[in-house]
């Protein structure tokens, strides 16, 4: 049994079959019973997207509220992973 880190970057999160794809992928490791460590982006583009919403809304950047909001991609492709 071997431990191996995965780390999926969000050019390879953009649609289901994606998500299905590495599901797919991490499976073969897991049934041959591999210790896994998955690490992922945020979907293609949602980073900037909040960026840009922060910016329209006069939002204050650099502080928890705006880390929080950043780090919704990453939560976001972690549940859908899941």
């Amino acid at each position: 049994m071997s431990l191996f880190v995965k780390k999926f970057g969000g050019s390879l999160l953009k649609t289901t079959i994606d998500f299905e794809n590495i599901a797919h992928y991490l499976s073969v490791f897991y049934q041959q019973k591999h210790k896994l460590v998955v690490v992922v982006s945020a979907p293609a583009g949602l980073t900037d997207t909040f960026i840009k919403e922060v910016q329209n809304h006069h939002f204050p950047k650099n502080n928890e509220a705006f880390n929080l909001l950043l780090s919704l991609g990453e939560q976001k492709s972690c549940a859908l992973l899941g």
